[in-house]
């Protein structure tokens, strides 16, 4: 009913019924603002609901509900007295039945939570899995200590054995050089005595020159391959022999004026090959680049 301008509602009560026709809010302006009213309730209801969840009890659940700790759920559900073991190692009998552990919970949800809350809550001890690991660490561990005491033992042998070879060689060079001068001293005396017109006994040549032939046949012995121990070698048993040095002291009586002849050409060349012995039993790295054979 409309008096001059003016909307008369039939609720008289409502002030709204004597407002201006152009003034009154048509419905339609307000069901868009509902509408996203409604959406935005229905995103903040579930969210809100979800925020109140407990994320230890999603975690007990998930723990209990596990495959590997079926067992253990039978078993404490058993020990606190809600069930009973079942036909199978992860089955529960209860009234009589034998239920799986999904069936448990599904018709026994509280006996389920309180079995699942002692479970996690009691003390974990170490799992096949865990124990295996261990003793493989063990076992592991033990392996090294003992390739260690063996790389050890190792390292000392070989330290030992070269500090044994070491040493051996520089005695070796120390006979042969005291060898070689004692031969050579000896043979020069021996000369000088003959060359003054005395007869002196070559015995004691004979002694020194058979000792710096072992001296040199043991070197030979540990290393054959030696060129300039086998070339002195060689000297000494063809033309530093005793018959030719002797006949050569001879000839020195018969003309002293005479210039150097074969002997002294070999015993300059024995002394020369001794030297590089000696010089590479001292020093057997060195030496290899200046002993070799041609």
């Amino acid at each position: 009913m409309v008096v001059s301008g003016w909307v008369v509602r039939r609720a008289p009560w409502s002030w709204r019924a004597f407002m201006p026709a152009w003034r009154q809010p048509p419905l339609r302006q307000l069901t868009l603002p509902l509408r996203l009213a409604c959406v935005l309730g229905l995103a903040v209801v579930p969210a809100a609901c979800s925020a109140t969840t407990d994320p230890a009890a999603d975690g007990r659940l998930v723990f209990c509900l596990s495959p590997d700790q079926a067992t253990n759920l039978v078993n404490a559900a058993v020990a606190i007295g809600v069930a009973g073991h079942g036909a199978t190692p992860q089955q529960l009998l209860v009234d009589g039945q034998s239920l799986a552990v999904s069936q448990w919970r599904a018709g026994h949800g509280a006996d389920f939570d309180r079995t699942c809350q002692a479970l996690a809550s009691a003390p974990r001890g170490p799992t096949t899995n865990s124990a295996a690991d261990s003793t493989s660490t063990g076992l592991l561990g033990d392996l090294q200590s003992v390739l260690l005491l063996l790389a050890g033992a190792f390292v000392s042998l070989l330290s030992g054995s070269l500090k044994y070879g070491i040493d051996r060689r520089r005695l070796q060079a120390t006979q042969l050089h005291s060898a070689a001068e004692s031969f050579r001293l000896g043979y020069a005396d021996y000369r000088t005595a003959r060359q003054g017109g005395a007869m002196p006994a070559s015995d004691p040549i004979q002694e020194r020159r058979q000792n710096l032939v072992a001296q040199l046949r043991e070197v030979l012995a540990l290393h054959p391959s030696w060129a300039h121990a086998e070339e002195a070698n060689q000297l000494l048993n063809n033309k530093l022999d005793m018959e030719f040095l002797l006949e050569h002291s001879r000839r020195d009586l018969r003309n002293q004026d005479e210039a150097p002849g074969e002997v002294d050409t070999a015993l300059g060349q024995l002394a020369a090959d001794v030297s590089r012995t000696v010089r590479r039993l001292r020093r057997p790295i060195r030496g290899l680049w200046t002993d070799r054979r041609r």
